[in-house]
Formats: C-alpha cells, sequence, structure tokens
C-alpha cells in the first residue's frame, strides 16, 4: 500500500491539479447567483423590466468557462487515475513495456508545462 501511495505522491506532482479551473468554476456560479439577483432587482423596477442589458452576455461567457473547465477537470481526473495505475503495475511487474510507461511520463509532462504556461500567462 505503501507503494501506491508513493507513486499516486509522485503523480500528483507531475500531472497538477488544475486549481485555476476550479476556481473559474466557483466563480462562474458566484456570477450566475449575482446575475439572478440583478435581474430580480431589475424586474422589479418599472423602467427596467427585464435583466440589466450586459448581464446575459457575460452569464453566458461564464456558462462557457464553467462547462469547459469542468471537462478539463474530468479529462485531468482521467489522466492521473490513468496514469497512477500504469505507474503502479509497471512497478509491480515486468509486463508492461517501458515505452508505456515513458508515454504516460511524456504526456503528464506535457499536461504540466501547458498547465504551468496557463497559470503564467493569468498570474
Amino acid at each position: 500500500m505503501d507503494v501506491f501511495l508513493d507513486i499516486a505522491k509522485a503523480t500528483w506532482r507531475l500531472v497538477t491539479f488544475p486549481w485555476f479551473f476550479l476556481i473559474l468554476i466557483v466563480l462562474g456560479f458566484a456570477w450566475l447567483w449575482v446575475e439572478k439577483q440583478l435581474t430580480r432587482i431589475g424586474r422589479s423596477i418599472s423602467s427596467l423590466q427585464g435583466p440589466i442589458p450586459i448581464t446575459p452576455f457575460i452569464s453566458s461567457i461564464s456558462i462557457f468557462l464553467i462547462i469547459w473547465s469542468k471537462r478539463i477537470i474530468y479529462l485531468w481526473g482521467f489522466l492521473y487515475v490513468g496514469s497512477v495505475i500504469v505507474f503502479y503495475f509497471a512497478q509491480q511487474s515486468s509486463d508492461i513495456p517501458p515505452e508505456i510507461t515513458k508515454y504516460v511520463f511524456r504526456i503528464g509532462t506535457f499536461w504540466h508545462d501547458i498547465y504551468a504556461l496557463l497559470i503564467g500567462l493569468f498570474f
């Protein structure tokens, strides 16, 4: 069990969790709640009788970001679990060819580099 946990920790460092996209999801849902409140206030004002004109556009962008952030987090989960399984079985037996582990390691490194680049661009 210790070997599995060590492999899971090492893979966690290799395939970095996309916290940025989780923050985008939270901010997107927060904006949708704010937009709901603004629409409620806008409908109570007799001169507007509908949403404030810019809020539907911002809401559509936030929904787009929520959907794609969720998909990227699902992709990360698939990549992380697959990497842990491949590295664990490569450690336990010699049945897995070393090319597969190298390929999975390259995919993890690519994920790490792209995520670091994305974080570097926005922060």
